[in-house]
């Protein structure tokens, strides 16, 4: 099969047009702190990904989790998300399933390009799904808000505090900053920090966690991410590393 001049020339004009129209990253997987930006009127959002933690005392951990959110008129976002743990403890195990409904509201700006300012709240069956994995989705009733603000044409802040009602253990309230760095049309680069405080357990409870990741959109609906972090509280305690993806349709 002969492959003609104006062939190769539609065929570079269709590549042209797709990475033309990729957007810039947007905030989201892989950071663990919520951001203020909410699903498009009308749109769905799918998230997909994997989380893989090496403990420094030699077990493992693996999670998969899935969100779907849908945007709502007023700047509304609800989303649904189940996620799966599994456990290697002398052999791999599956050990807990989590499920939980989420809301979102933007009250002020649009994330990314202005301060902007949202109020979330959810609400899940109870279970020792990870933190990092639904954000904070899985743990009986929570709520709490999210901000962001632009530092510069290519950078923004996020912060969000959550303090979360667990019904099956000690209520937390959980901290977070991150930045963002677009460092490219396509390319986003992310840092965060977690701290996470249980004032009502014994000898108050506290934990961190970080990460240092990137997300790169690959098409104008698809964007693709990866992200390395480590959790402990005075001293490491484990490493982790996560992908996954997500879809706008």
């Amino acid at each position: 099969m002969r492959v003609g001049l104006a062939d190769l020339l539609s065929a570079l004009a269709m590549l042209a047009a797709l990475t033309t129209h990729v957007p810039p990253a947007n905030a989201g997987r892989p950071l663990e702190t919520e951001d203020p930006g909410t699903v498009e009127q009308g749109a769905f959002e799918l998230e997909i990904g994997t989380l893989l933690t090496h403990a420094i005392s030699g077990w493992g951990r693996a999670d998969l989790g899935l969100t779907l959110g849908y945007g709502l008129p007023g700047s509304v976002e609800i989303s649904a998300s189940v996620g799966g743990t599994a456990l290697d403890q002398e052999g791999w195990k599956p050990d807990v399933l989590a499920l939980a409904l989420f809301a979102k509201w933007r009250l002020l700006g649009e994330d990314g390009e202005s301060f902007s300012l949202a109020l979330f709240g959810s609400g899940g069956i109870p279970t020792h799904a990870p933190h990092l994995w639904l954000h904070g989705r899985g743990y009986g009733l929570s709520g709490g808000a999210a901000l962001s603000v632009p530092l510069a044409s290519d950078l923004v802040a996020r912060a969000a505090a959550i303090y979360q009602a667990q019904l099956d253990e000690t209520d937390l309230t959980v901290g977070s900053f991150a930045l963002e760095w677009q460092a490219s049309e396509h390319l986003a680069a992310v840092g965060e920090a977690v701290a996470e405080l249980a004032p009502a357990a014994a000898n108050e409870y506290w934990a961190l966690r970080g990460l240092v990741g990137i997300s790169l959109a690959v098409h104008s609906s698809v964007t693709v991410d990866a992200a390395v972090g480590a959790e402990g509280d005075d001293e490491v305690h484990g490493v982790t590393g996560m992908a996954g993806v997500t879809v706008g349709f």
